[in-house]
């Protein structure tokens, strides 16, 4: 009975606990609610200053964006507002749109953001007057992730305009819409001018490639061309149809490598640095879309060796190159720069970068877990050298014939 007294007195104290946090919840929630609403319902006339009343309406049926979480319309027949999900730096970036009856932006504004750099106010209204025939990506310096964020929210509202208009959209918008999917190493793609049979070409910022539009009634294809080369073409379905649209290929790889940008010998330069012996150096073709922009093959001391320049997005640009062994394994690892605006964090003055190249080497795609990659307190420095490093290791292995 003694050495039940205690036992007794914890879990009355965790039910009571447990009581008064769901009493909280009960008298906190609507409140929380209530002004989460309240924000929304402000928004409206924000970002459609000519609107006058405005009724929810139901969006189960309309086939939208899965980022459109509410849809608005204006009573008079102004035009819409989408409450729409983003994610910039961080997930749950929710921003307000208005759209009106023409399809041109009327105004945007964001309600919530995870990210921590305070760009949102100097995005807001900037899409002002452009529609998804002149939809253009507006990007602001020290934020690219929360302006690809936001350009995606926007982007998205254009679309679920269209659609709860009872339109169609053209199948050019919703093969772009696959390329983060079909190509996650391509950073913000912009349009670039082109012509032929292109009904849209679009460059990545960070230069890992093209993807190039066509559109013949309700037929679609993208055609994708990475730094190296390598070309992909699929249809509407995500299918690869490259064999079969021949042609169209040749065309995107033709308007590619008259304006693709070459890091080739930057990486020669780089591998000659870390292996003074290195011989043989030789541009390779990869037929990854991630952020790669060169590769190369070389020997040094009788041994094979694979390299590969990668430009992922951390805080900044990040220029990293891996070394990859005829085994798989990483022999060496560098970059431009590790540490981004370091005053605005804090002294990394004690960083051992040797060290940190160092954990990299002897891993292999079977041992890699990203722990090598993790800088404290530097988590988009982290994630891109993440991110470079498994790309490494996806094109490595598309050189090599092993899985994707």
């Amino acid at each position: 009975m003694k050495n039940l007294k205690p036992t007794i007195v914890l879990s009355c104290i965790a039910m009571a606990v447990a009581l008064i946090l769901s009493a909280i919840n009960m008298v906190t929630g609507p409140i929380i609610e209530e002004h989460r609403n309240a924000a929304a319902n402000s928004a409206l006339i924000e970002v459609m200053p000519e609107g006058g009343n405005f009724e929810e309406i139901d969006i189960s049926t309309l086939e939208l964006p899965e980022a459109i979480t509410n849809a608005y319309k204006e009573t008079s027949g102004k035009g819409y507002v989408f409450r729409v999900t983003s994610t910039g730096y961080k997930s749950g970036m929710v921003i307000m749109v208005g759209v009106n009856a023409e399809g041109k932006i009327t105004g945007s504004k964001c309600l919530e953001t995870q990210d921590t750099f305070g760009k949102e106010p100097q995005i807001d209204n900037s899409y002002n007057g452009q529609s998804l025939a002149d939809f253009a990506p507006n990007l602001i310096t020290g934020a690219t992730m929360t302006s690809s964020g936001y350009r995606d929210a926007v982007s998205n509202a254009l679309q679920a305009f269209t659609l709860a208009s009872g339109g169609k959209l053209d199948p050019a918008i919703a093969l772009e819409a696959k390329i983060p999917e079909l190509a996650p190493g391509f950073v913000n793609p912009a349009a670039v001018e082109a012509s032929g049979s292109f009904k849209k070409a679009l460059k990545a910022s960070n230069d890992a490639g093209f993807a190039y539009i066509f559109s013949d009634g309700e037929n679609g294809f993208i055609a994708l061309v990475n730094a190296t080369g390598g070309c992909i073409v699929y249809d509407a379905e995500g299918n690869d149809v490259t064999e079969a649209q021949s042609a169209l290929a040749d065309e995107a790889k033709a308007h590619a490598a008259a304006n693709q940008k070459s890091y080739a010998d930057d990486l020669s330069a780089k591998i000659t640095k870390l292996f003074a012996d290195a011989t043989d150096v030789a541009p390779v073709e990869i037929s990854t879309f991630g952020t790669v922009v060169s590769a190369s093959s070389f020997k040094s001391n009788g041994t094979d060796y694979y390299a590969f320049y990668s430009r992922s997005m951390g805080f900044h640009q990040m220029d990293v190159y891996i070394v990859i062994d005829a085994n798989g394994a990483i022999a060496k690892v560098d970059a431009k720069q590790y540490i981004f605006d370091e005053e605005y964090f804090m002294n990394f003055g004690g960083m051992d970068i040797g060290s940190y190249k160092a954990g990299f080497e002897g891993l292999t795609i079977e041992t890699w877990t990203g722990d090598a990659a993790v800088i404290a307190t530097a988590t988009m420095t982290s994630n891109a050298m993440k991110q470079s490093t498994e790309d490494a290791f996806a094109a490595f292995n598309s050189i090599k014939g092993g899985a994707q």
